[in-house]
C-alpha cells in the first residue's frame, strides 16, 4: 500500500479523522476501540519524547529527536 497523504490544506482537527478514515478502510485498524483512539487521543500522546527516525525512507541515515533537548518553542 501507498504512503497516506492527507488532502492539501486539511484543517488539523479533521486530520486524527481522515486517518481514522484511511487506516480503517485499508484495513490496518480492526477493532472499534483503535479508532476511537486515533479520533479522539491528541497526537502528542502517540509519539515518543525521543526516538530515532529516517524522514525519506528506510535506508537513509537516522535522525534523532528529543523533546527534552530540543523542548519546541
Amino acid at each position: 500500500m501507498g504512503a497516506l497523504t492527507p488532502p492539501d490544506g486539511q484543517a488539523a482537527e479533521g486530520l486524527a479523522a481522515w486517518l481514522a478514515d484511511q487506516l480503517r478502510v485499508r484495513g490496518s485498524i480492526t477493532q472499534p476501540w483503535w479508532e476511537q483512539a486515533l479520533r479522539e487521543v491528541p497526537r502528542h500522546h502517540f509519539v515518543p519524547a525521543a526516538a530515532w527516525f529516517s524522514p525519506n525512507h528506510a535506508d537513509a541515515p537516522k535522525d534523532r529527536f528529543d523533546v527534552h533537548a530540543n523542548p519546541p518553542a
